[in-house]
């Protein structure tokens, strides 16, 4: 199941967060559920989703890549499993996703947990993330860890870096 849509708001700078605006999340749930945070979320997603477990609110995190770096296969494995072991060890419940750009030629092991949100942003601090996803029970945010800034709202337009707003 795809919850996707045709519409798009905002506008945001292509330098600013990359592809980031553009990924799509696939959970791994039976059936699959893919959230594609270029588009609205829909009711039925948020059912989708309330129905994996996952709260109202929630955060994604991944540990891979940090600081926005491409590691190896063998580092962002271990680093998804570091993660997924220390929520374990917290007795934090999660649900495993790939957060993936559209095309799926970038994915990044993930993990969706209903904590509150400065909890989410320490933990994805602690792995040197860049930045964590959140949902606010109404749609996505793109919520820097890494630096000062606001959060984005999703989704977004993303315009290329000469264009200006």
């Amino acid at each position: 199941m795809s919850c996707a849509m045709d519409l798009v708001m905002g506008k945001i700078q292509s330098s600013v967060w990359g592809e980031f605006p553009n990924t799509v999340l696939h959970f791994r749930s039976d059936p699959p559920l893919d959230v594609d945070l270029r588009a609205p979320v829909t009711r039925d997603c948020k059912k989708r989703l309330l129905s994996l477990g996952l709260e109202q609110t929630f955060g994604v995190i991944t540990a891979q890549d940090p600081g926005g770096t491409r590691h190896s296969s063998e580092q962002n494995a271990t680093l998804a499993m570091n993660l997924q072991h220390a929520l374990d060890a917290a007795g934090t419940p999660y649900v495993l996703l790939d957060a993936c750009n559209h095309d799926r030629s970038h994915c990044e092991v993930s993990v969706a947990v209903s904590l509150p949100r400065a909890q989410v942003t320490e933990i994805a601090r602690g792995y040197d993330q860049l930045a964590i996803f959140w949902f606010d029970s109404h749609r996505f945010w793109i919520v820097p860890v890494l630096s000062e800034g606001p959060a984005i709202p999703l989704p977004v337009t993303v315009l290329p870096s000469h264009v200006s707003s």
